[in-house]
């Protein structure tokens, strides 16, 4: 079954695909179900209540209380021949004339209860006074005309016609539509990536998704990242940290408690921690620390700003700072340590290899 048709313009056109759970479902233009479309036709009188240029049946005014019916799709349908049996209603042109009393004139389908409405309110003495109505027609396309009271001619001509919109032949089903799709991809060579294919490949994306913010965040406000953690801009949490690999931040820091890492730490901008710094491996921060307790280091610490720790500070290798130092308690290094500016230590300071002050 081949899908290159030239109903698929019409398709474009008039409807919307989606995508959902269900499938690939069709909207169509002309909601809801029971629409209508407008044709346009050479405008045509099918009515005319003048002796001397008479049209249709009656070839005299409305009297009052008079109610008549006006074919348009059958016999006495005056100059009109251009309205199918399929019309559900009239687009009119109204005209009152001669008018001996103030009336008005209601148009509505043949066979209903007359609406309490005027469509037109003639005055004696007017000159001809039009109005476009819109009128439903009956089954057999007609539609009555009311007057009020007095006498007053009618003229109407109609300029178009509506119908039911069905999705005929120039139209696709839904169920046709999710079958030529299917058809069409199922037609492809072996091995060329499919729509379908791309569409389950977003769905295993998006799950997995949902399941890693799922372990990432719980009600309590903790963050906890199974592997690693890369996040390019800043970062805000109240409650701790724990990733159990490496951890990288493009901008700032901060957390209201703990940060544990389970491997390297890798910040480009400054860093705040109300409680404990503990990582497994290596940490890299681009500008300032301040850590409200203690800072524990498996390996290397290398910061490129200041740094401030209320609590102790243990690195299991080397550390580097660029610029000043200040610690509440104790400082022990199991490396080398080098500052570039001043330190300033309420405890001891320790290190087991080389201790470069680079203090002017």
């Amino acid at each position: 079954m081949s899908i290159i048709r030239t109903r698929w313009a019409a398709i474009g056109a008039a409807v919307a695909v989606t995508l959902g759970a269900g499938g690939i479902g069709i909207v169509s233009a002309t909601q809801p179900d029971v629409a209508v479309a407008f044709v346009a036709i050479t405008p045509c009188r099918v009515m005319d209540t003048r002796a001397e240029s008479n049209v249709g049946p009656k070839a005299t005014p409305l009297g009052p209380g008079e109610t008549h019916t006006v074919n348009t799709t059958t016999s006495d349908t005056g100059n009109c021949t251009d309205i199918p049996a399929t019309a559900t209603g009239v687009s009119l042109n109204l005209t009152a004339l001669d008018a001996t009393l103030p009336t008005f004139l209601t148009v509505w389908s043949t066979g209903v209860a007359q609406p309490a409405v005027s469509s037109l309110n003639p005055v004696p003495g007017a000159p001809p006074t039009p109005n476009a109505v819109t009128t439903a027609i009956s089954a057999d396309g007609q539609f009555d005309v009311f007057n009020l009271q007095g006498n007053v001619h009618v003229i109407a001509d109609v300029n178009g016609y509506y119908t039911d919109h069905h999705h005929d032949e120039r139209y696709y089903t839904k169920s046709q539509t999710d079958s030529a799709i299917v058809d069409a991809l199922d037609g492809l060579p072996s091995g060329t990536p499919t729509v379908r294919a791309d569409i389950a490949a977003l769905k295993s994306r998006i799950s997995a998704l949902e399941s890693a913010l799922g372990a990432v965040s719980d009600p309590s406000g903790n963050w906890t990242f199974p592997g690693n953690a890369t996040i390019a801009g800043s970062l805000s949490v109240n409650g701790p940290i724990a990733a159990g690999g490496d951890v990288a931040f493009g901008r700032t820091l901060s957390v209201g408690q703990g940060l544990a890492v389970g491997d390297d730490v890798t910040i480009e901008g400054g860093v705040s921690i109300n409680g404990t710094f503990a990582a497994g491996g290596d940490a890299a921060l681009g500008r300032t620390l301040s850590v409200g307790q203690g800072l524990a280091v498996g390996d290397d610490v290398t910061i490129g700003g200041g740094v401030s720790i209320n609590g102790p500070f243990a690195a299991g290798g080397d550390v580097a700072f660029g610029r000043t130092l200040s610690i509440g308690q104790d400082l022990a290094v199991g490396g080398g340590l080098g500052v570039g500016g001043s330190i300033d230590a309420g405890g001891n300071v320790t290190t087991e290899g080389n201790f470069i002050d680079e203090t002017p």
